[in-house]
């Protein structure tokens, strides 16, 4: 990853997709987990937090079913 800072620092344009293995595995990784994270969130721990909290079922479930509309 270094090298890819060197590069952008001495030519002051920012690497090509194309040319660098390493950048769009890390890159393809970062979207990935960011794409999982608020999912995460909305479908186990704000349904985990309201049953903790003493919710019922009805609440529960139209809180994941409102977290998955469009």
């Amino acid at each position: 990853m270094t090298s890819l800072v060197a590069e952008w620092r001495e030519t002051g344009k920012l690497p090509a997709f194309a040319d660098h293995t390493k950048l769009r595995l890390f890159l393809g990784t970062l979207l990935y987990l960011a794409q999982g994270f608020p999912q995460g969130i909305f479908f186990a721990a704000i349904p985990t937090w309201l049953v903790a909290n003493g919710q019922s079922t009805a609440v529960v479930a139209s809180a994941a079913a409102a977290a998955g509309l469009p």
